[in-house]
């Protein structure tokens, strides 16, 4: 079997209930067989606290990318990562890159937060935004 990745971004009172609610909209959009590279495949999630701004979206981009080999085997950077996020996203790649582990969760704060609110008809309603993300079997 392979693995793809996925990245959703769900909301609820709390990590707990936005991933419940992720897994339902997966099964919704794709069903009950299993195999389908999306959220609806992890068994939990692992919540993750930078202690600053990181934008999901990146995250997710250089956890999926994060290493290769060169030419003589040495493992370099495939994406371009600044500096100060390299130890961070080393920490935490392996979460995202173990497709029967967890999925990688982060909330979402500002901005980012209120637009999805916005977007999805939610202002008003108390809760947070988190980015799971990972690779899942397919």
């Amino acid at each position: 079997m392979g693995a793809t990745n996925f990245f959703d971004v769900a909301f609820g009172k709390d990590a707990q209930d936005a991933y419940k609610n992720a897994v339902e909209q997966a099964v919704w959009d794709h069903g009950h067989e299993s195999y389908s590279g999306t959220i609806k495949e992890k068994g939990g999630f692992r919540l993750v606290t930078p202690t600053f701004k990181i934008d999901p979206s990146k995250l997710e981009q250089w956890c999926g990318n994060w290493l290769c080999t060169d030419n003589s085997g040495k493992f370099v950077y495939q994406k371009k990562i600044p500096k100060k996020y390299r130890a961070f996203v080393e920490s935490v790649a392996g979460i995202y890159d173990d497709k029967w582990g967890p999925a990688l969760c982060i909330e979402i704060t500002g901005k980012r937060a209120k637009e999805y609110k916005v977007h999805n008809n939610l202002v008003g309603k108390h809760g947070k935004v988190f980015a799971f993300m990972g690779m899942a079997s397919c």
